[in-house]
């Protein structure tokens, strides 16, 4: 989508990971710990820091680039669902008998062994 823009604008996409390094507004912490949390906490803030970045472009472009504008704003609200996934994962905490996040409820685990339950029980045929 933006280089697609930048290119219409005459500009030149970066379009390298080391030019990405290079020139980036917001960094890159190599992950060094192996710790999924610790990796999570990290892509987090990389996700926070693209969003400041972009809500700076979307000021920058209102009135002045609709186009671009619209661009922007389409990442920006892919960047924000990022950091919810990301903080979703974080947050996560696994439920009782195996069950995993907020949505375990005793119910559905009884529904669950009963199908389960109803399953083993058949014959094959």
């Amino acid at each position: 989508m933006l280089t697609g823009r930048i290119i219409q604008l005459g500009g030149t996409p970066v379009t390298t990971p080391q030019d990405w390094y290079k020139w980036t507004n917001c960094g890159y912490d190599v992950p060094d710990d192996p710790f999924v949390r610790k990796i999570l906490e990290q892509n987090i803030k990389g996700e926070q820091s693209a969003i400041g970045v972009y809500q700076k472009l979307l000021q920058t472009t209102l009135t002045s680039d609709p186009v671009t504008y619209n661009i922007v704003l389409q990442i920006l609200e892919q960047e924000a669902e990022h950091e919810e996934d990301l903080q979703s994962l974080l947050d996560y905490r696994p439920g009782p008998r195996g069950r995993r996040g907020p949505q375990s409820h005793p119910s559905e685990n009884e529904d669950i062994a009963s199908s389960r339950d109803s399953w083993s029980s058949r014959s094959p045929q």
